[in-house]
């Protein structure tokens, strides 16, 4: 039986991590692999495309056509690549990573700078269940786009009600927000003033409402807020904008 030997199309889950190198921060499970580590390509095996640890020599499988990865200096970082994993068909595929471009094609797997794969694998989180979706034009895009449009309707709701000047060197912002996912309760909303960053306040738990009064010098301002997501979600909503001119 032939292996396949290309990328595999299609949409995949992402959900361990491992490399030569020590633990970057990776978010997904991590193993640091040594010269006992392989992934079995063997077709005849029926430990076909998982990982096995064996010393070389000894093992259950066709080490041949098998890859032992510490050898490998594309894999100094890697994300695992759930395609054929669940279940496991002999010769459709095996050993596809996310790991370090070395300015080649790949025999199959997916290959990023190292700068962008340690973000990548720092940013990951198991529990969000992450995924890739890998093809061409519409066929990769697709379903990320349906993904993002589910998750978007988690984002938090709400509104900028009133923006108030109430004492020299103050203001005060009045309004509600929400989060679909945690209806009740508190949530941050960030405060911003002319573009910079100057406070963040809490809606009361239950009402989702906030009326706060902030320190702010003397001058003429547009303040927007912004409600900050605490589940699924796309972004972090801005609730509005208002002029105000503080005394």
């Amino acid at each position: 039986m032939v292996e396949l030997a290309r990328t595999p199309a299609g949409f995949f889950r992402l959900s361990e991590s491992f490399g030569t190198a020590a633990n970057p921060g990776s978010g997904l499970p991590y193993r640091q692999v040594d010269g006992n580590d392989w992934w079995v390509s063997d077709v005849a095996s029926s430990l076909y495309n998982t990982h096995q640890r064996c010393a070389p020599g000894t093992c259950p499988f066709d080490e041949s056509v098998s890859e032992r990865l510490a050898t490998i200096p594309v894999y100094k970082y890697a994300t695992v690549i759930d395609y054929n994993r669940n279940p496991v068909v002999a010769g459709a595929g095996s050993a596809f990573f996310l790991h370090l471009s070395n300015g080649r094609p790949t025999a199959g797997c997916v290959a990023i700078a190292e700068t962008h794969l340690v973000w990548l694998m720092r940013w990951l989180r198991l529990a969000s269940t992450p995924m890739i979706s890998i093809g061409v034009g519409s066929a990769a895009t697709a379903p990320i786009a349906n993904a993002n449009a589910i998750a978007a309707l988690h984002n938090p709701i709400g509104r900028f009600e009133q923006l108030l000047a109430p004492a020299p060197g103050r203001i005060r912002v009045i309004g509600w927000a929400r989060d679909p996912d945690r209806p009740t309760w508190s949530i941050r909303v960030h405060v911003y003033a002319n573009n910079r960053g100057i406070a963040s306040i809490g809606t009361t738990e239950g009402t989702n409402r906030f009326d706060a009064t902030l320190a702010l010098a003397r001058g003429s301002y547009t303040v927007c807020l912004y409600a900050i997501n605490i589940g699924v979600g796309t972004i972090n909503p801005r609730l509005g904008c208002r002029a105000v001119t503080v005394p």
